[in-house]
């Protein structure tokens, strides 16, 4: 049986003129880290913080392909006002967990199909060593879980490991034994290259990292229960421009590259932080959730003028579907 990586296209975007208010309390984010990263302990940013925010949903979704009718579409109703993401809500959702003397968590991930999760790649740094890694999947609970091993790691070649703020910050685990599916083990679907994702659209994001930003502790203190925010995406130019702020680093520099898109809100209290890198930034049209971005990076967690950047997932639809085909 061949692999399937659902692949959806999506036509125009359209706003809604109506407002769809969802009250969710704060929550923030974790990831591996260095200085700017959203990573697991000690990494990328990812903190989660919750609010009111009005809902610009995506419009004229084509269907996924008919030999992948479950991507994208969890079977439970969401449940509005809580902080905390309820069973099933978000089965695509995988902890990364490494060997470092114990099992510890130390980013998030996508499953994207029976055998295939997507994370960043500033999580994975030694790709020659997959069994010091295996994927936490269907639960919302940490230390709740179906465990699968990594047989293969493959990273962007083009990702920078010295830079922290590096393009095609993006990787692809292959898991040693195809995992079935249930109501908590879903993949999620992902988007054409030619997509074109609309600024502000809400999307959601999700992971076990760090509620609390500001403060430094080894390890980093993530939740136990999987949290989720809603997040406006911002235009790549609003983006780069509010990176340039407070910074010596001249207007012609990008800091925000073509590969990679912002979501957040000016005034930060709503991101992502450390232990939340690798997981997804899923949006949703006419009920199907497709993947926009990876958690990547930024500076702080939920600090104004500095949203979270994610790696662009359409930017890199067609790698993933050639790498993860048989």
């Amino acid at each position: 049986m061949g692999i399937c990586c659902h692949l959806v296209s999506l036509g125009k975007f359209w706003k809604s003129q109506g407002k769809d208010a969802l009250e969710r309390p704060r929550v923030q984010g974790s990831k591996p880290k260095r200085s700017g990263e959203r990573g697991g302990v000690g990494g990328r940013k990812a903190q989660l913080a919750l609010g009111v925010v009005t809902r610009h949903p995506l419009d004229s979704l084509i269907a996924p392909p008919r030999f992948c009718p479950e991507c994208g579409r969890p079977q439970p109703v969401r449940i509005v006002g809580g902080q905390e993401a309820e069973e099933g809500q978000w089965p695509w959702q995988v902890s990364l967990h490494f060997w470092t003397g114990k099992w510890t968590h130390i980013c998030g991930g996508s499953l994207i199909n029976h055998e295939w999760v997507l994370t960043a790649a500033h999580c994975v740094k030694n790709p020659a060593d997959p069994w010091s890694l295996k994927i936490h999947l269907g639960e919302r609970h940490l230390s709740i879980f179906t465990q699968a091993l990594v047989k293969q790691i493959i990273i962007h070649p083009q990702y920078e490991e010295t830079k922290v703020d590096s393009s095609a910050d993006i990787a692809l685990l292959q898991l040693t034994t195809p995992v079935p599916y249930s109501h908590t083990i879903l993949p999620i679907c992902l988007l054409n290259q030619d997509v074109q994702l609309p600024s502000g659209a809400r999307c959601w994001v999700t992971g076990w990292g760090a509620t609390v930003s500001g403060v430094i502790l080894n390890p980093c203190p993530i939740s136990d229960i999987l949290q989720e925010v809603e997040v406006p995406l911002i235009d790549r130019e609003t983006c780069d421009a509010f990176y340039h702020l407070g910074t010596d680093i001249p207007i012609s520099q990008k800091r925000i590259q073509e590969d990679m898109i912002c979501a957040g809100f000016p005034h930060g209290q709503k991101d992502s932080c450390q232990g939340d890198s690798g997981g997804p930034l899923v949006c949703n049209s006419n009920g199907i959730w497709m993947q926009a971005g990876v958690v990547s990076w930024g500076e702080g967690c939920a600090k104004p003028n500095r949203p979270g950047v994610y790696a662009n997932a359409p930017y890199y639809a067609k790698w993933i579907l050639t790498s993860c085909s048989f």
